[in-house]
């Protein structure tokens, strides 16, 4: 591909956020404006996070910050599936649930406050009534404290991504695969000079790092290192015998706290596959982008399974597949969403999802594309997406820590 010597918005790593990142550029921009992505892998990889035929989306989160930014985030993958004429969502309401016993009924408090906090409607349950709601649901013996919400389901991340890439691409986006970044250098006034490992030169007016666990990679050439976590998570998927118990129309995509793992699960996306998805949330083995495997970890593979056994016994099968992922996990789990403007780099945004990203994929997508392009956004950013926020040890190159604390790094919970 021969490219130019310029581009006015530059977009590295082309997964959830990326894909997002060009297809609201490329409408936002002014005419005649240059976008370009630069993925080091080929599109559609399962290297890192964006990946899978069934991610979670919903409102109901713990924390009011990203249950302000849940509107947005339908409407933007609306907005998508308007243009492209593809189903990307598939609405199946939403319960997150626990046992109290556990220890864990604050938890539920959490996501009760947060919802009320943003006036969006939900109902309590208690075990019967879930298995009422739901009586796929194995409630029996259980005190269980249990929400329902009923804006939740599941996007189709590769699909998503996909119809991203391919929409950017027919307003003149530019995608580079299989290259990498090698050098970011800072030229005259805010001008960046880019290279990458196939030779290719040219300067960004605006760049965006949406790279996952490899983002210290690219911020290394700014003076600056954060503090995460790479982990490697799996998903599995079972063949129900009783399929139609578990379509999107009869169940809900599901979260749960317990004594050990964090579960969540999603139904059956059909068209796509005839699996049941349950995952535990963080809670892979750390490793390194470089380190991970595509190995299925046998004890967490067996925990899920008898946790399906226990909770959703009929939706228990023989197993069709297990696949890994990796999320990146700040020391609080919020997102890093925001400019390197601490560094003296206002032009240069970064984003870091922490396992719990993609819902946001097209609205994240959107908001960068507005600061890029006009330097404001109509949506929420809170204090807690900041990159320079106390909660994260925020350090040069040398490790000096710049911002934060001090701590070594823990992993945290949900």
């Amino acid at each position: 591909m021969a490219l130019y010597s310029h581009y006015d918005y530059v977009v590295v790593g082309v997964g959830g956020i990326g894909s997002g990142s060009l297809y609201w550029l490329t409408k936002l921009a002014a005419p005649g404006q240059r976008v370009l992505g630069v993925e080091q892998f080929r599109l559609g990889h399962d290297n890192g996070s964006s990946q899978d035929v069934s991610r979670i989306i919903r409102y109901m989160y713990h924390d009011p910050d990203y249950v302000r930014l849940a509107p947005g985030s339908f409407e933007a993958f609306a907005e998508v599936e308007e243009e492209s004429g593809i189903k990307l969502v598939t609405m199946t309401g939403s319960v997150f649930f626990t046992d109290p016993a556990d220890g864990h009924a604050a938890d539920v408090e959490e996501y009760a406050a947060a919802l009320t906090q943003e006036k969006v409607p939900f109902e309590r349950l208690d075990g019967p009534g879930l298995n009422r709601r739901f009586p796929q649901f194995n409630t029996a013996h259980r005190n269980l404290s249990a929400i329902y919400q009923k804006d939740g389901g599941f996007v189709n991340a590769g699909l998503a991504n996909a119809v991203h890439t391919q929409l950017a691409r027919a307003r003149g986006a530019e995608i580079l695969e299989n290259t990498k970044v090698t050098k970011i250098e800072k030229q005259a006034g805010e001008l960046l000079l880019i290279t990458t490992d196939k030779g290719d030169r040219f300067t960004a007016g605006k760049l965006i790092i949406s790279a996952g666990c490899w983002n210290n990679n690219l911020l290394k050439h700014f003076d600056m290192q954060v503090s995460i976590t790479c982990t490697q998570e799996q998903v599995s998927y079972f063949a129900t015998p009783n399929l139609k118990e578990f379509l999107p129309e009869r169940f809900p995509v599901w979260m749960s706290v317990g004594k050990t793992f964090d579960y969540y699960g999603i139904p059956i996306n059909p068209g796509v596959n005839t699996g049941v998805k349950i995952a535990a949330d963080c809670s892979g083995n750390i490793c390194t982008p470089d380190t991970r495997t595509f190995d299925a970890h046998s004890e967490r593979l067996q925990a899920a399974t008898e946790f399906l056994g226990d909770f959703l016994p009929r939706a228990v099968g023989p197993l069709l597949y297990t696949k890994t992922c990796l999320y990146e996990l700040t020391p609080d789990r919020h997102f890093i969403l925001d400019s390197l403007a601490c560094k003296g780099f206002p032009n240069v945004y970064a984003f870091m999802g922490c396992g719990h990203g993609f819902k946001f994929a097209s609205l994240v997508g959107k908001i960068f594309a507005q600061l890029a392009v006009t330097g404001q956004t109509e949506y929420p950013l809170s204090e807690n997406f900041r990159i320079d926020r106390p909660a994260l040890q925020l350090m040069d190159v040398r490790g000096n820590v710049t911002f934060g604390h001090r701590d070594h790094l823990k992993l945290p919970g949900t």
